[in-house]
């Protein structure tokens, strides 16, 4: 009976978890932004390249690395494979903020935050 519970609140911790992870959080805040702050097409055209550019490879990347045995998880929990996936990420944001800088002359300074904040979390 008791595992039966541990089971059920294993189901109940792991969904709680994926969608609380930073990927699933960005996502939400993105599209809950553009919804909530711009039209309909400013927010396609907002949230469209961050879409194509940054979440979708990075999506790409973690199951391709999951399946091939590279990383343990989807979470990246182990701190060794993290770096890669960072470096990945970090390539990934870059190519968004060249996208951005050459489309509107100008830098998006959350995107240029979220690239900035891996190396904070990184271990020394």
């Amino acid at each position: 009976m008791e595992e039966k519970q541990t089971s059920a609140l294993h189901k109940i911790s792991r969904i709680i978890s994926e969608f609380f992870s930073p990927l699933v959080s960005l996502f939400l805040f993105f599209v809950y932004k553009s919804v909530h702050e711009y039209s309909l097409k400013d927010s396609v055209t907002y949230f469209l390249p961050i879409l194509l550019i940054i979440i979708i490879p990075i999506i790409i990347w973690l199951i391709w690395n999951v399946k091939t045995g590279r990383y343990t998880n989807m979470d990246v929990s182990n701190r060794v494979q993290r770096k890669t996936f960072y470096i990945f990420a970090a390539i990934a944001v870059i190519a968004y903020l060249l996208f951005h800088y050459i489309k509107y002359g100008s830098l998006d300074f959350l995107m240029l935050f979220i690239l900035i904040l891996p190396f904070f979390l990184t271990d020394k």
